[in-house]
């Protein structure tokens, strides 16, 4: 499970550093070049203008968040009511680093999810 989380993880800050989305259109209708050409740059456009992102500029990214780490428990222990004190626990190891979303790396992931839909409302298959 934690292989999985930390390949998971590995995948979003991959997918968030590139410099390009990825995505590819197949005509599904018999769309021209030309109408291909038309449609990709008008859903470019609404996209970049529903997501405020713009693909020419290079991401930034921000360092890993703190860990997240358990509360002491001597803590929890000093607050228990009268002679039923918990019973001192050991702490827990701190929690694996996070890779946290910019604002800009969201804006990415709305513009991807924004021009996908524009192209298959336009009768193309979207891999």
């Amino acid at each position: 499970m934690k292989k999985i989380l930390i390949a998971t993880f590995s995948l979003i800050a991959a997918l968030a550093q590139a410099d390009e989305p990825e995505l590819v259109f197949y005509p599904a209708v018999g769309q021209t070049n030309q109408q291909q050409d038309k449609d990709r740059s008008e859903c470019d456009a609404w996209s970049r203008k529903e997501s405020g992102y713009e693909w020419s500029q290079p991401l930034v990214t921000l360092p890993n968040a703190p860990p997240l780490r358990a509360a002491p428990t001597t803590a929890l222990a000093s607050r228990a009511p009268g002679p039923t004190a918990l019973p001192q626990l050991p702490s827990l190891p701190p929690a694996p680093p996070v890779p946290l979303l910019t604002g800009r790396e969201q804006q990415r992931v709305t513009y991807e999810r924004a021009r996908a839909a524009c192209m298959e409302g336009r009768g193309y298959i979207v891999r």
